[in-house]
């Protein structure tokens, strides 16, 4: 029984040394960094704040979408459950970009101690909160993942069912042009 013991505080031991090691790396990294973040939290703020900037440029355009006339919103068959759907889903996404940049916004050192020690030490506090906040953050990127991956699909769905409407209305309108042209019989001699 003592053995059992034995390996477990050994095992608890290596693996406090492991966190306080990547506690270690990850203070420095802050620490170095001019902006006071992880590479990587810089990274995936870039990324999460296009794709926010995306994702609300695609909502403006699809809100303020026009249709030229009656003749067009028929043969459009515009979808408003399409628009719906594409709309709760960019809600969403704006939802948890919102959530994902907040986070790594509070992991960011503020202080602009003048002391090396202040920033050193905030810079410590910062990557507890990290380690401590990694689970959460990787968390809250899934999600936008997945909400990435529904507008795309939905947008696709939406441009296919916009390139069909446009063929449709374009087929009509050339055949509608044949018919009413008149069709001279008469041969000049």
């Amino acid at each position: 029984m003592e053995v059992l013991a034995a390996v477990g505080l050994a095992s608890n031991i290596l693996q406090f040394i492991s966190f306080a090691q990547d506690l270690v790396s990850t203070t420095k990294q802050i620490w170095r960094n001019a902006d006071g973040a992880l590479t990587e939290h810089l990274e995936l703020e870039a990324i999460t704040t296009n794709l926010a900037r995306l994702n609300s440029s695609l909502f403006v355009r699809s809100t303020h979408t026009t249709v030229d006339s009656a003749e067009d919103r028929k043969l459009r068959k515009i979808s408003n459950v399409e628009d719906k759907e594409l709309k709760e889903l960019s809600e969403g996404c704006r939802s948890i970009s919102g959530l994902l940049i907040q986070k790594l916004n509070s992991l960011k050192v503020t202080s602009k101690s003048t002391g090396q020690s202040a920033r050193r030490w905030a810079s410590f506090r910062q990557a507890l909160n990290s380690v401590l906040s990694a689970e959460e953050i990787l968390d809250l990127e899934r999600r936008l993942n997945r909400f990435q991956r529904a507008v795309d699909s939905a947008l696709l769905a939406s441009l296919r069912y916009g390139l069909v409407c446009t063929i449709e209305l374009w087929l009509t309108r050339v055949t509608e042009n044949k018919s009413t042209k008149p069709r001279s019989t008469a041969k000049l001699s």
